[in-house]
C-alpha cells in the first residue's frame, strides 16, 4: 500500500482543493520530502514500523498571504471491499458496510445530530469513513490506515470505490506567512485486519501516552453500581441509600450518582430540589457511601450549559456561538429533563478553564474520586470560538479535559462518555466505547433517520463494544455500558440477557450494574458471581480474531469470547 497522492483544502470563499499525484517516472522516494501544493508546503518523512509505516509531517505557507486551511489529506492506493465504519466518539455509528453503503440520509439531519456522530459532519451521508482510524478487508487482503495520536486535530478516513483518502482537520486554521503547522503522525499497514488493528491500537496509545493500567473502580469480580437505567433523571436519596444497602450485603464496589442531582444542566455544585435537604446532598451521600467502604461516583456533562443555567445566563461569552450569527449554538434538545435547549461551553476561553477546574476540584472535595463526564463531543461541535484560527477542536476539547483531569487530581478516577476518543487518550482513565443500551435488544423510534445503530439499544452497545475491542488496555479501560440483568421490567429474553453479561466480561471486564437491585434473586447474583470467577484476570488488552466475520471473537490473555448479534448468541470461556 503506498500513499499516491495529496491534497489541502482552503476556505477561500468557499472551498477550494489544491492537489497534486504521484509522478509517473522516478521519485522512487514518494511522499518524502517537501511537496509544493497549491500555494502552501507539505513536508513529509516516512519511517517502518512494526508491519507498516508512520509518516510524520507538517503545513507551511512559504508566501506572503495568509491562508485559512481546512483540511489536508493523503491518498492511498488501497480498494476496500469491507469496512469498519467508526465514529468519533462512544456512541458514534460502528458497523461493517460496504464503501458505496453512504446512507444518504443522514446528509438531511440537522448539525446537531451530524456534529455529534461524525468528526468531519459536512461528509455524513457522502462518504463512508472511520474517524481517527480505518480497518478494512480487501479483495486478497486487508489493511488498517489511522492517525496515532489526536492533540494536534481530528481525522477522518474516508473509503471511496478507487481508494482511501486520510484527512487531517485543520478546522480553519489560519496559517500566517512563515508559519508550519504539524500532523499527527499517521500509520498505514497491509495484511490481516485483525491482527493490524491490535498493533494500531497499541501504537496509538503508545504515541499519545494514553493512562491505560490503572485498575477499574467496577470490575466482573466486583461490580458496581449506576442509577441511570433504573431511576433515570427521578433519582432521589433514598435510592442511593437502598443500593448502598445491597452494596454492603454484596460487597459491590463503586455507586454512581448519575443525572437527576443537579438544579440545572451545568450547575453541578447546585442540587436540584430533591437533593437540597440536609443530610441528604450528594456530598452528604458520597460521605455515607466511603464511610460503608465503598467509592462514591458522580455524573457530570462538563462542556453544556442549559439555557436558563446559572452558568449560561451570568457568562453568556462563554457560549459557543453558531458559525453563521450571533446566537448560541443549539448542542441539543431536552424538554423532558433538563429545560429545552442545551448550549456548549467555549473551552479555548482561559476563563472557562478555570471554570471547568474549580468545579471539579469542589466535587472531588465533597468526596467524588470517580468521574463520568459525558456529552463530551459538544467541545468539538463546529461553531465560533474564541480561539478560532489558532486552535483546532482537537485542541479544545483536550484543554477542556486537562482541566477536569488538574481539578481531580491524578488520582481522581475519570471515565469519558459521548467523548471523542483522540483527544482524550493520555487524559482520561476509561473510556464508554457504545452507544447507550436499553431494556430492550434493537432500537426503537428513539433515533435520527438513518442513525438507527446509534439509538439506545442493547444490541447496538453489543455490536460496538465488540468491534471496538482492540481499544481496550492499549488506550484505556473500556466501558461497554451497564450491565441490565432485571428479570422483571424487562423485555430482554435471558438468552439477550447472557449476550450482554458475556460481552461485558469478555471486553474487559469494566462492570456496572444499573438495575433496581431489589429484583435481583439468586440466579442473577448466582450468574454474576459465576461470570466473575470465569473473567477474573481477563482485564488484559484484547485481540479481534477477524473484525469482518459473522460471529466475532475476541480474546484476552485468559478468556475466549464469541458472540453473534444477529442471533443472537454467546460464548465466554477460558482459554486452553
Amino acid at each position: 500500500m503506498e500513499v499516491t497522492g495529496i491534497a489541502v483544502e482552503l476556505a477561500v470563499g468557499g472551498n477550494t482543493t489544491f492537489s497534486i499525484s504521484r509522478p509517473s517516472i522516478g521519485s522512487p522516494s514518494w511522499p518524502e520530502g517537501t511537496h509544493r501544493v497549491g500555494p502552501l508546503e507539505i513536508s513529509l518523512a516516512g519511517s517502518p514500523e512494526a508491519s507498516g509505516v508512520t509518516f510524520s509531517g507538517a503545513i507551511a505557507n512559504p508566501g506572503r498571504s495568509p491562508y485559512v486551511v481546512r483540511r489536508v489529506g493523503l491518498r492511498l492506493d488501497a480498494v476496500p471491499r469491507t469496512v469498519l465504519e467508526t465514529g468519533y466518539q462512544s456512541w458514534s455509528p460502528v458497523r461493517r458496510c460496504s464503501p458505496s453503503d453512504t446512507r444518504p440520509g443522514r446528509r438531511l439531519q440537522p448539525l446537531m445530530a451530524r456534529g455529534s456522530y461524525h468528526s468531519d459532519p459536512g461528509r455524513a451521508g457522502r462518504v463512508v469513513a472511520g474517524d481517527q482510524y480505518l480497518v478494512w478487508a480487501g479483495p486478497s487482503s486487508g489493511g488498517v490506515a489511522g492517525f496515532l495520536d489526536s492533540r494536534e486535530h481530528l481525522s477522518t478516513i474516508e473509503s471511496h470505490t478507487d481508494g482511501v483518502w486520510a484527512w487531517a482537520l485543520l478546522d480553519r486554521i489560519v496559517l500566517t506567512p512563515g508559519s508550519v503547522r504539524r500532523f499527527d503522525p499517521f500509520w498505514i499497514a497491509e495484511g490481516d485486519p485483525g491482527s493490524l488493528y491490535s498493533e494500531f491500537a497499541s501504537l496509538w496509545g503508545a504515541t499519545a501516552r494514553a493512562r491505560n493500567n490503572r485498575p477499574s473502580p467496577a470490575t466482573t469480580c466486583r461490580p458496581g453500581w449506576c442509577s441511570w437505567y433504573q431511576h433515570w433523571w427521578k433519582v432521589n436519596p433514598d435510592h442511593i441509600r437502598r443500593a448502598l444497602a445491597t452494596a454492603e450485603e454484596r460487597d459491590l464496589g463503586l455507586l454512581v450518582l448519575d443525572d437527576g442531582y443537579q438544579s440545572r444542566i451545568g450547575d453541578w455544585l447546585s442540587p436540584g430540589a430533591r437533593w437540597s435537604e440536609p443530610g441528604s446532598t450528594p456530598s452528604d451521600l458520597a460521605s455515607e457511601v466511603r464511610l460503608a467502604g465503598r467509592e462514591p461516583g458522580i455524573w457530570t456533562a462538563p462542556f453544556l450549559a442549559g439555557r436558563r443555567s446559572k452558568v449560561a445566563t451570568s457568562h453568556p461569552e462563554w457560549i459557543v456561538r453558531a458559525a453563521r450569527g450571533a446566537f448560541p449554538l443549539p448542542v441539543l434538545y431536552n424538554p423532558v429533563s433538563w429545560g429545552g435547549w442545551v448550549y456548549a461551553l467555549d473551552t479555548t476561553q482561559p476563563a472557562v478553564l478555570d471554570h471547568l477546574r474549580s468545579t471539579f476540584s469542589a466535587l472531588s472535595s465533597e468526596g467524588f474520586g470517580f468521574h463520568k463526564v459525558d456529552f463530551c463531543y459538544a467541545a468539538t461541535m463546529p461553531g465560533r470560538r474564541q480561539g478560532d484560527g489558532v486552535l483546532t477542536r482537537a485542541q479544545g476539547l483536550r484543554a477542556g479535559l486537562q482541566a477536569i483531569r488538574e481539578g481531580i487530581g491524578e488520582e481522581g478516577y475519570l471515565l469519558g462518555c459521548g467523548c471523542p476518543f483522540g483527544p482524550a487518550v493520555g487524559v482520561v482513565d476509561a473510556m464508554r466505547v457504545s452507544p447507550d443500551t436499553a431494556p430492550w435488544w434493537r432500537p426503537t423510534l428513539l433515533s435520527w433517520p438513518a442513525y438507527h445503530d446509534t439509538a439506545p439499544a442493547a444490541v447496538n452497545a453489543v455490536r460496538a463494544s465488540v468491534l471496538r475491542a482492540p481499544l481496550h488496555r492499549r488506550l484505556f479501560a473500556n466501558d461497554p455500558d451497564c450491565l441490565l440483568l432485571r428479570p422483571t421490567g424487562s423485555r430482554l429474553t435471558p438468552p439477550q440477557r447472557q449476550v450482554i453479561a458475556d460481552t461485558a466480561a469478555g471486553t474487559g471486564g469494566f462492570t456496572l450494574l444499573s438495575d433496581d437491585l431489589s429484583l435481583y434473586g439468586e440466579p442473577e447474583w448466582e450468574g454474576l458471581s459465576a461470570l466473575g470467577a470465569l473473567a477474573e484476570g481477563a482485564d488484559t488488552p484484547l485481540d479481534i480474531v477477524d473484525p469482518f466475520a459473522r460471529a466475532v471473537t475476541v480474546r484476552s490473555a485468559t478468556t475466549e469470547l464469541c458472540v453473534d448479534w444477529d442471533a443472537p448468541s454467546s460464548s465466554l470461556t477460558r482459554r486452553q
